[in-house]
């Protein structure tokens, strides 16, 4: 089977705008994809396998998204680790502050 069949098995390909997920191994809560040569991240793979173009290992591929198990190409970006760092730093404050409700807040108010 060839390297590109075998990943796209791994890929839950939904609609174009979707979070494409990573049905494969799991490290560290990324995708883990084995290219023949090494073990790297399927998320990663996957702008290597789109554009061709080796991503320099000083650089992060980076979920725009916020979803570290998406392959989507739509959802990724290359950028450096420190903007890498923030943004994921942001997705996680955005997910906690969606799960209060302004009633979860009224009662944070009223024991502190």
């Amino acid at each position: 089977m060839k390297v590109e069949d075998r990943f796209w098995k791994y890929i839950d390909k939904k609609e174009p705008n979707a979070c494409w997920l990573w049905r494969g191994t799991l490290c560290n809560g990324y995708g883990l994809f084995w290219d023949g040569k090494r073990n790297v991240r399927a998320h990663r793979y996957m702008l290597f396998y789109m554009t061709g173009v080796d991503i320099p290992s000083n650089l992060d591929v980076c979920h725009k998204c916020g979803n570290s198990l998406c392959c989507n190409p739509a959802h990724l970006e290359v950028d450096t680790r420190q903007v890498n760092i923030e943004d994921r730093t942001r997705h996680i404050k955005e997910r906690i502050c969606n799960k209060f409700t302004e009633s979860d807040f009224n009662k944070l108010k009223e024991v502190l």
